[in-house]
């Protein structure tokens, strides 16, 4: 089942989670699309109930490489 989460930043759309492959994919307004692996659904929660979601999502992807999207 795949989660949306809007994420209220002028440069990203929303977000989406895969539980099944632990992927979060970043829909950007530009159209562009990345996803990052290897997210747990325990970080996806803390992305969820952050307040200042677009800050948390660059800590959580900062330093990984985005992979070809599952979609």
């Amino acid at each position: 089942m795949m989660d949306y989460m809007p994420i209220g930043s002028k440069q990203i759309t929303f977000v989406s989670y895969d539980e099944k492959s632990s992927e979060i994919t970043v829909h950007y307004s530009t159209g562009e699309i990345r996803s990052f692996r290897t997210i747990s659904r325990e970080v996806y929660e803390t992305l969820l109930n952050n307040p200042n979601r677009y800050d948390h999502l660059v800590r959580i992807t900062s330093g990984m490489t985005p992979q070809e999207p599952n979609l």
